[in-house]
């Protein structure tokens, strides 16, 4: 006699095709973002009178943060927003 267990369910597995070749991996993880100016900022700083106290105090390294902006890799946030100081 054959006892049959009604929770078995036999499938059978077919692999699929990759919706992505490997030409476009590739090309998706060369792209990128340029903006001009971008790295200017980290001087315009030091110049822009909103910016210029706190933005010594954090580059001294003596504290990591300052009435909440912190400082990273050279750029001025407050909180997650990036600071951008109105010049001209």
């Amino acid at each position: 006699m054959t006892i049959y267990s009604p929770y078995v369910i036999k499938r059978e597995l077919k692999t699929k095709p990759s919706p992505l070749s490997a030409a476009d991996c590739s090309f998706l993880t060369k792209m990128s973002t340029v903006v001009n100016g971008f790295k200017r900022l980290k001087t315009e700083y030091e110049s822009y009178f909103n910016f210029h106290e706190i933005y010594a105090e954090l580059k001294e390294g003596t504290t990591r943060e300052v009435d909440g902006f912190v400082l990273h890799d050279g750029y001025l946030f407050l909180g997650h927003k990036l600071c951008i100081p109105r010049t001209s």
